[in-house]
């Protein structure tokens, strides 16, 4: 988990960062939270209203439900949205963010910095 550990410490050395996470099961979630970023809020996007339900618990993260797509970059700007549209994020902010990404069988856990439209 070095990639997610990396990521948190991007976040704290930014001014206005938030972490986004896309977790199929939670458990990347689990780990940002477990890390405690200083100034970052982390939200957590999941498909899954338990995993929603069970992540509404741990500390600092603001669960979201949202249906994935096929192409990660269309997920991506339908959690911008999201954040946009509730005032969770305005243009200028930092955001980084955490996925793992399909490379054939395999998935790959990758860290995007993103600037906030």
């Amino acid at each position: 988990q070095k990639t997610v550990a990396s990521a948190v410490v991007l976040a704290n050395s930014l001014g206005r960062a938030k972490i986004i996470v896309f977790t199929r099961h939670g458990a990347m979630a689990r780990y940002v939270s477990n890390l405690r970023p200083e100034k970052a809020p982390i939200f957590a996007f999941t498909s899954s209203a338990e995993v929603c339900r069970q992540l509404s618990i741990c500390w600092g993260i603001y669960p979201v439900k949202i249906n994935f797509t096929e192409d990660p970059n269309a997920t991506i700007e339908v959690a911008e949205k999201f954040l946009r549209e509730n005032k969770l994020t305005t243009a200028g902010d930092q955001l980084v963010i955490i996925s793992d990404v399909r490379a054939g069988e395999d998935r790959i856990d990758s860290v995007q910095l993103r600037t906030a439209k």
